[in-house]
C-alpha cells in the first residue's frame, strides 16, 4: 500500500501529538504482571466468552516466524489485558491476543463470515488528536463491522506520560462509547511499531495472513475512512 500512502501526507506531518519516546520492551507472548493492576485477574480464572471475541478455535496455529514491524511482515502475537466490550457487564478484564482474531480459514466473523482487516488504534490520555480521533473511531468500526473489520485500542499512557492503568482503560471507553476491544498496554508493546512522538498510530492488519497492511503515524480523519474502504471493500484510491 505504498502508492496509497504516499496520498495521505497529512497523516503524520499534519496532525500528531508530541511526547517523550519511550523503547519497547522484549517481545513476549504472557501478558506482563503490569498489565493486570492490583492483581485482578486470577490466572487460572476461565473467562466468559465475550461476544466482542470469536470462540477459541484448537486447530488454528498463529503463523510461524519471522516476524517484522514494516508493512509486509507477519506482525508476531501480542497479549494484552483489557475487555472485549465494556459495554457487556458480563464482559471480563481478561488477556485478549491477537491470535483470537486471525481467521486462515475465513469463517471466523458473524454468521460463518470472514475477519479480514484489524484496525490496530493505539493512544494515550495526554493525547488530544488521540481523543479526537477516539470520538468518531466507534462510529467507523460499527459502520464497518458487517465488512469484516474488528477494531482494537490500546491505551499506554495516563494524562501526565506514566504508564496507563484500568482506571484509563474505563475512562476511554466509557466517553467514546467503545464497545470494540480496549487493551491496557502498560509497557509499551506496541511502540515497536511507531514512534511515540507521533502518536496516535494506527495500523491495518490482514487477519487471514496476519500481515501488516499499513502503519499510519498521526490522525488523519480522510485517511483512516478511506484506508477502513480500502481494506474492507476493495476500493483503493
Amino acid at each position: 500500500m505504498t502508492k496509497l500512502l504516499a496520498l495521505f501526507p497529512l497523516a503524520f506531518a499534519l496532525i500528531a501529538c508530541g511526547g517523550a519516546p519511550s523503547n519497547p520492551p522484549p517481545v513476549d507472548l504472557v501478558p506482563d504482571a503490569g498489565e493486570q493492576p492490583d492483581g485482578e485477574v486470577d490466572a487460572g480464572e476461565v473467562p466468559y466468552q465475550d461476544p466482542g471475541i470469536p470462540p477459541p478455535d484448537p486447530s488454528i496455529v498463529y503463523p510461524a516466524p519471522p516476524y517484522g514491524t514494516s508493512p509486509g511482515d507477519t506482525i508476531h502475537e501480542i497479549k494484552l489485558y483489557g475487555y472485549a466490550d465494556f459495554s457487556d457487564p458480563n464482559s471480563s478484564w481478561r488477556p485478549i491476543a491477537l491470535s483470537d482474531f486471525y481467521d486462515p480459514n475465513g469463517n471466523r466473523g458473524p454468521d460463518g463470515a470472514p475477519l479480514k482487516v484489524m484496525l490496530v488504534n493505539v493512544s494515550a490520555v495526554w493525547c488530544q488528536v488521540c481523543k479526537l480521533e477516539a470520538s468518531s473511531l466507534q462510529a467507523k468500526c460499527d459502520a464497518a463491522k458487517d465488512k469484516g473489520l474488528v477494531c482494537y485500542t490500546a491505551i499506554f499512557e495516563d494524562s501526565v506520560y506514566e504508564p496507563a492503568t484500568r482506571n484509563e482503560i474505563n475512562y476511554w471507553a466509557s466517553t467514546y462509547g467503545i464497545t470494540y476491544p480496549i487493551v491496557l498496554d502498560r509497557t509499551f508493546k506496541w511502540g515497536e511499531y511507531f514512534d511515540e512522538n507521533a502518536t496516535p498510530m494506527n495500523m491495518f492488519i490482514d487477519l487471514k495472513t496476519m500481515q501488516i497492511l499499513d502503519i499510519v503515524m498521526g490522525y488523519s480523519d480522510r485517511d483512516i475512512s478511506l484506508l477502513i474502504k480500502c481494506y474492507t471493500e476493495g476500493v483503493c484510491q
